[in-house]
């Protein structure tokens, strides 16, 4: 491209200075000041923005016009081509290069002057139409062969289409030839008459320079504000955003094809300000503008502007990331936690269910993790957290997620197909990776854990669903000896378990709930206490099993707003019998650890109690012996004064719990009430040992006892027998409403109180 503009100039320049005559020593000192002028022209042209886009305007057409109507072609052609080479080598551009622009600038000029001598022959004369015509068609013909030449080595450099380079440069070219051309024709005419006054037409560039320097300064300070404006305000975005951005005003506001933000600093050609960030030190770099219009002073104080607000927003953008992981990743184990796999795991449904596959979450937790802690200390503890979730994150793939979901549970969501044996697989190489030993601090500790597992859609269409059926799955595999895993099975017991969760929580203010009563007989045949016991009516399921219920209640933490509604019902009945006539009776109700556990449970009775008008001694509270087993010191203080206030406190389900008798004799009570399972047991003849020994040991310690689940004269007699102090069970009579069992009651007064009138009873 280059060898043929450089020989279509030469041979356009022959052609041109055939018809021309010899140069004089006058004309030399037109073509010295017109080399003079174009190098300044072309060295500090002046940018024009068009849009987003721009373009550089010289004077060269302008000079040109004057040097078509002042000089004879060689001259032209002479002051051209020096010129251009000049101007070329001042800035340094390639020798190719150089020759390309200066041979096409020849090319242009030798057009025009083809045109002038076809139509015209000379300048020389007046300016007539004809040949201003010529003048103006002279340089519209250098513009054209010389922008034609031009874009075909763009065109070709950039593989871009010479059809799309002309319409993106085109309409500029046009208008700043037109511009320039016409200012010419007019220094031409003044020249010609006036030769002075070539000065005057000086003074509207040097206003054109001046007016588009202040318009430009206005138009970089308004970019640097929006900048400023955009950065500072875009909160929400990341550090990949806000640097994107920074570059994309560098670029505008510059008038550069090119601007970064790295770590390397400015090269040769380029323009760059330091950009000092929390993270590390770094650049803000631009380059690949337009060699006629180099950077300046200027430039690099406006990109020190960019660079500064630039910094700010940079530093803002990596500690909102830095929030942002924080909120989403255990502080620990640096995995994901709860928030993040609630995030992923409904991600995870989402892409299922458009793509129709499946998907599996693990539940795991680490087995006798407490016996770290209390041998080791917490910080052992916290090591081997991180060290098992360094192994777990190492031993799923690529697309799986492991969470840490608080204390040592962790919970893993594992993509693929989601089948059982794929799951499994993953299952088991989570353990795997836990055989090797862990080293805390120079202690070789093992550790292994169980792992539940879960699919979807089978085992829940949520999140939370998966987590659950997981976790029901991992509970199964402690039970089943640990170190192992135990894939969740459905059942309808739990799909039943989710609908009474969400039916219980309205039961209560629904009045679904009530209060049902069963006598305490003792050894005399006589009722001195009755056991207040909860009932659900369910308006589509009809009456549920209290174990049920309360079970569901327990494990959604409901079981104390229960006991407390229970007690207040017990008592204000207690009142109403009271006053009927019943003052003998006691009223048992029973307490949950969670409800005994709660600050301000003994000012509730105490209020309770006032509020109905009923002494402490009339209230026994019932709790397990599971309870008294493993609840703290302060529980069983609470307890202690309850029972100094004159409160009764009775043993539950005594014998299921596995308590020692040290544990018993420390206990504040003042009965024992024997589980029906080992009452069950009693038949004429036989003595079951444990409930002779609970009664020889109740009694050794001076504890009343109770038996439940009498129902058989049979097992009435073996407990009289062992000397059993009072029986509760369907022998005597079921859980009553509260009418019902004031009648049974009184039916069953005590020999001291039988002499007593007929008394009616209601709830």
């Amino acid at each position: 491209m280059v060898a043929a503009t450089a020989v279509g100039a030469v041979l356009a320049g022959l052609l041109a200075l055939r018809q021309a005559p010899s140069l004089s020593v006058g004309p030399l000192v037109v073509v010295g000041l017109l080399i003079a002028a174009l190098i300044c022209s072309q060295l500090r042209p002046t940018f024009i923005a068009w849009g987003a886009e721009g373009d550089d305007i010289t004077l060269d057409e302008a000079l040109l016009v004057v040097g078509f109507a002042l000089l004879p072609t060689p001259g032209i052609l002479l002051a051209s081509l020096l010129a251009t080479l000049i101007s070329q080598g001042l800035q340094r551009r390639p020798l190719r290069k150089a020759i390309f622009n200066a041979s096409a600038h020849g090319a242009g000029v030798a057009a025009g002057a083809l045109l002038i001598h076809a139509t015209v022959g000379s300048m020389a004369g007046p300016l007539t139409a004809s040949r201003l015509l010529a003048l103006a068609g002279a340089v519209t013909l250098f513009c054209v062969v010389q922008g034609i030449l031009v874009w075909l080595v763009i065109a070709c450099a950039s593989g871009s289409r010479f059809r799309e380079v002309l319409a993106e440069m085109g309409p500029p070219a046009a208008l700043s030839c037109a511009i320039t051309a016409s200012w010419g024709l007019l220094m031409a005419i003044a020249v010609r008459h006036i030769g002075w006054t070539i000065v005057l037409g000086l003074a509207p560039f040097v206003l054109l320079r001046a007016l588009h320097r202040a318009d430009r300064d206005r138009g970089r300070l308004r970019g640097l504000l929006q900048t400023a404006t955009a950065t500072a305000t875009a909160t929400s975005q990341s550090r990949e955003m806000v640097q994107a951005s920074v570059e994309d005003a560098a670029r505008s506001l510059l008038d550069t094809g090119r601007a970064e933000v790295r770590t390397a600093p400015p090269g040769s050609g380029e323009l760059g300000a330091a950009l000092p960030t929390q993270s590390g030190g770094g650049w803000l770099v631009v380059g690949d503008r337009n060699d006629a219009n180099p950077f300046d002073a200027e430039d690099q104080e406006l990109l020190d502007g960019i660079a500064a607000v630039a910094s700010i927003a940079l530093d803002n953008a990596e500690m909102l990331d830095h929030l942002g992981h924080a909120a989403l990743h255990d502080p620990l184990t640096a995995l994901p936690n709860r928030l993040l796999f609630t995030k992923r795991a409904a991600e995870a449904i989402e892409r299922c269910q458009t793509e129709g596959t499946r998907f599996g979450v693990l539940s795991l937790d680490l087995d006798r993790f407490k016996r770290i802690n209390d041998n080791l200390g917490h910080l052992a503890g916290d090591e081997l957290l991180r060290q098992v979730a360094a192994r777990l994150d190492l031993a799923v793939d690529h697309d799986d997620t492991v969470c840490r979901m608080g204390g040592d549970e962790l919970a893993v969501i594992v993509s693929g197909s989601g089948s059982v044996d794929s799951l499994v697989l993953a299952a088991q190489r989570l353990l795997d990776s836990l055989a090797a030993p862990f080293d805390l601090s120079g202690s070789e500790v093992f550790a292994t854990a169980s792992v539940g597992i879960a699919r979807f859609p089978v085992d829940g269409a949520t999140p939370d669903l998966l987590l659950r059926a997981a976790d029901r799955a991992l509970y199964a595999a402690k039970a089943a000896g640990r170190n192992g895993f135990m894939v969740h099975e459905p059942d309808d017991a739990a799909a039943g378990d989710l609908a009474l969760e969400r039916d219980l929580h309205v039961a209560l203010d629904a009045g679904q709930l009530w209060v049902a009563y069963q006598p305490v007989v003792s050894a005399d045949g006589g009722a001195r206490s009755v056991e207040a016991l909860a009932r659900w009516d369910h308006p589509d399921l009809g009456p549920v099993p209290p174990e049920r219920f309360l079970r569901v209640a327990e494990e959604v933490g409901l079981i104390a707003a229960i006991d407390r509604w229970v007690l207040d019902q017990a008592v204000g009945q207690l009142a109403r019998w009271r006053g009927a006539g019943l003052g003998h009776v006691r009223m048992a109700v029973n307490v949950s650890a969670r409800t005994l556990s709660q600050t301000g449970f003994e000012d509730n009775v105490a209020l309770t109690l006032a509020r109905h008008g009923c002494a402490p001694h009339q209230l026994e509270l019932e709790v397990t012996e599971q309870t008294a087993v493993q609840e703290p010191l302060s529980v069983i203080d609470r307890l202690r004064r309850l029972r100094a206030s004159g409160i009764t406190i009775a043993i539950d389900d005594f014998g299921t719990g596995y308590s020692s008798l040290s544990r018993l004799h420390a206990f504040p009570s003042d009965r024992v009430k024997v589980d029906r399972s080992f009452v069950a047991t009693l038949t004429a003849g036989t003595l079951n040992p444990i409930v002779a020994a609970t009664i020889a040991m109740a009694h050794h310690l001076g504890l009343e006892v109770i038996a439940e689940g009498v129902e058989t004269d049979e097992q009435l007699a073996v407990l009289a027998e062992l000397g059993c102090d009072a029986s509760q069970g369907w022998l005597f009579a079921p859980a009553l409403p509260a009418e019902d069992a004031g009648a049974e009651l009184l039916r069953r007064l005590p020999p001291d109180l039988c002499e007593l009138p007929s008394l009616t009873f209601s709830g």
